[in-house]
């Protein structure tokens, strides 16, 4: 194996990673808290999560030139530049779908050879992108900041979920 397939491979694996840690924090948060945006905060648990999905797509595939395997609807309300006040339970319960398919749906295509282009792309955080694999490393890296955002928020949430809990 060369050096490249293993980095793609560790890059697949880290990607699977994070989107499960995701996962089981979303779990943890009952359905009524999901879209609750806590004082101090901009975004509530179901926007981070659809964002990363969203990302996710327009990172890699996007800039492949890929067909997005999401709904542009979902694309427009949970791209950057959007907030958590747009998230509703219907199009975050589609983003969830998908969140963990995504990793399977990432490493078929990639396998059929679907990723021969890409557009170079500068991030928001000044990151250039000139390949795929830039694009997949850097997403890696995305999806931590939001799974931290998360966590925060899950933090947040904690005086509110526990006046419910009194009720």
């Amino acid at each position: 194996m060369n050096t490249t397939s293993t980095s793609i491979s560790t890059a697949f694996y880290h990607f699977e990673q994070i989107r499960t840690r995701i996962a089981e924090l979303v779990e943890t948060i009952p359905r009524e808290h999901l879209l609750t945006i806590p004082e101090g905060f901009s975004n509530n648990i179901a926007w981070h999560a659809a964002h990363v999905v969203v990302t996710q797509q327009l990172l890699v595939y996007g800039l492949s030139d890929v067909d997005f395997a999401i709904s542009q609807e979902l694309v427009d309300r949970y791209r950057k530049g959007t907030t958590g006040v747009q998230a509703t339970p219907e199009s975050f319960d589609e983003a969830m779908e998908f969140l963990m398919l995504a990793p399977v749906d990432l490493r078929r295509r990639y396998a059929a050879g679907e990723f021969t282009t890409f557009r170079e792309y500068r991030t928001s955080a000044g990151i250039d992108l000139s390949s795929f694999e830039d694009a997949i490393l850097f997403n890696n890296i995305h999806e931590g900041i939001h799974l931290g955002y998360m966590m925060g928020v899950r933090k947040g949430l904690g005086g509110a979920m526990a006046e419910q809990s009194d009720d």
